[in-house]
């Protein structure tokens, strides 16, 4: 009725004189009152629209979602108390024990309402809209009290022997009146309590392994009782370690790859999924020592998948390698205080993330993200799918025009000291020539080998040159100062770095970056993550020598027996 009169007193105003009394009139509060119960009716369908949006919202982890439909309620006139009740009632279905701050926050934000009345209460609901939101979810509560009420009707045996009440005879030191405590399970999770018959065997609480519940759930026998005491195993103590590994970083670094936004999502999520907090470092390196960071929420990484380049965006930074750049890091380091480290670049970033690791004891993990595909411990590197489809296809096209013109095209690829990538797209467009920076080349021979296809009925001559291996434009010049047919050169430069990612290495970078980060949390760090054979692999971030050269070597001989 207020909000009704003070609307009614500006609309008056709004048509008279401002500085006036603003006198209104029975039919005219009537009539505001009345076109506020069409804006929102509580009892209506759009009353529950709206409620189903906002519980929808944060089931999904969208806050942006989560904090409009609340101001809609809001601002329709929505009781403050009902929606404080249903996110409390959220935060124990859909959240529970995976975040037990959830419910502490739905409350908190019932009694400020309470405590503080409207409007300044819609900050504390906002406030815990936004916590349920971005909390990992899990039903295990809700779904162990469903379970509960759907045991058999009218079947309710005893309580078993060791959970009865004590009589007075048999109570001692240690036991509180009224409360048996069966020995052999003192101080125990667990414990024989359930009545036989069917009962005793039934687990109704099963943790879904959701933040706090992957730490705190006990292990788990046949009987879904746990154990008695014994030594911390390696599950135990990793348990342990993960407690404490809350605050994760993640930045790209070197050259950008498509797939690094996928690997990024992985990463976040991944991290939001264990209850903790992802960092994201912006300019990869030289962000990192200028803390140039902010919180990555599960929301801040929806619909980037598809994208090519990184939305952390890379920056080298090479004083990283000099005593004064060590400072610089130990103190930006202090300033974020993370926990650990997920890097995605290539070799350069991974001799980084060691001296992080080795020099300041920065848990540290390895995403093997570059063109060139020239990581040991990996079948493929992030982003060299995409390279090599992106110039399989620039060559493609090219090569219709050397046809239709009978000419020579020197194709410039990248590659600086690896070759794999001008190997594979000449096999894969059927060039006649390729070079390597593996192997030497003599400019006679191929011009031998170009004049004699000719003389067979060839119309055309592609030749693939990895840039570690000459510059196009020398070689377009060699070539055309020994042959008298015309001779073209195009450098695909940049344009095999760009755009969308390939099916394969989306699929490829997450699965990578989750399982690194999963290390991550569990304790295991100091490892780069790849993919040999479809199954995980780790190796030491710095290796010992570099990529297989005998993996060029067999793809530029079978390019060279079948162009």
């Amino acid at each position: 009725m207020l909000d009704a009169v003070t609307a009614a007193v500006q609309e008056r105003r709004r048509h008279g004189d401002p500085e006036l009394p603003a006198a209104i009139d029975i039919d005219q509060l009537d009539q505001l009152i009345q076109h506020r119960a069409v804006r929102y009716d509580r009892s209506g369908e759009e009353h529950f629209n709206l409620i189903s949006a906002l519980h929808k919202s944060l089931r999904n982890s969208d806050a942006q979602a989560g904090v409009y439909w609340l101001g809609r309620m809001l601002a329709g006139g929505e009781d403050p108390l009902y929606i404080a009740r249903r996110l409390v009632r959220f935060a124990s279905e859909d959240v529970g024990l995976a975040d037990p701050q959830a419910l502490t926050q739905a409350l908190a934000a019932r009694d400020a309402v309470h405590f503080l009345g409207m409007p300044e209460g819609g900050l504390a609901l906002n406030q815990a809209a936004v916590y349920l939101a971005l909390a990992p979810k899990s039903n295990a509560i809700y779904t162990a009290a469903r379970a509960v009420d759907r045991r058999s009707p009218g079947h309710n045996p005893r309580p078993p022997a060791s959970a009865q009440r004590v009589h007075p005879h048999h109570e001692g030191p240690g036991v509180r009146p009224g409360l048996r405590v069966c020995p052999r399970h003192a101080g125990r999770r667990g414990g024989h309590a359930l009545p036989a018959g069917g009962l005793a065997d039934r687990r109704f609480y099963q943790p879904r392994g959701k933040g706090w519940e992957r730490v705190a759930s006990p292990p788990r026998t046949h009987r879904g009782l746990a154990p008695g005491p014994r030594p911390a195993g390696r599950a135990e103590r990793s348990a342990g370690r993960r407690r404490f590994m809350k605050r994760i970083g993640v930045l790209t670094g070197g050259g950008d790859a498509a797939g690094m936004n996928a690997a990024i999502r992985a990463t976040v999520r991944t991290v939001w999924h264990h209850g903790g907090e992802a960092i994201g470092i912006r300019r990869g390196w030289q962000g990192l020592v200028e803390a140039d960071a902010d919180v990555m929420g599960p929301g801040s990484v929806s619909g980037i998948l598809h994208l090519g380049g990184t939305i952390l965006r890379t920056f080298r930074y090479p004083e990283f390698a000099t005593d004064e750049g060590d400072g610089a890091m130990a103190k930006a380091l202090k300033k974020l205080k993370l926990d650990g480290l997920v890097v995605i670049g290539g070799d350069g970033s991974f001799r980084g993330a060691d001296k992080l690791l080795k020099q300041f004891e920065l848990p540290v993990v390895g995403v093997p993200a570059t063109i060139d595909n020239d990581i040991p411990g990996t079948d493929r590197s992030i982003g060299y799918d995409t390279a090599l489809n992106i110039a399989v296809d620039a060559v493609d096209k090219i090569k219709d025009t050397a046809s239709s013109h009978g000419r020579i095209f020197v194709i410039e690829v990248m590659g600086r000291d690896y070759g794999l990538l001008a190997a594979q797209v000449a096999m894969a467009t059927g060039a006649e020539e390729t070079l390597v920076p593996e192997l030497k080349y003599d400019v006679n021979t191929i011009c031998h080998n170009i004049e004699e296809a000719y003389q067979k009925g060839k119309y055309h001559a592609l030749i693939i040159v990895a840039e570690g291996a000459g510059r196009a434009s020398q070689i377009t010049y060699e070539i055309n100062s020994r042959l008298n047919r015309p001779v073209r050169m195009v450098v695909l430069g940049h344009i095999q770095r760009g755009g969308a990612p390939s099916a394969f290495d989306r699929i490829l970078a997450t699965r990578i970056a989750n399982h690194a980060t999963e290390l991550l949390l569990s304790g295991k760090h100091g490892v780069a993550v790849g993919i040999v054979a479809n199954k995980f692999k780790t190796s030491p971030l710095a290796k010992k020598g570099g990529a297989d050269k005998a993996i060029v070597l067999q793809n530029w001989e079978l390019a060279q027996l079948l162009g």
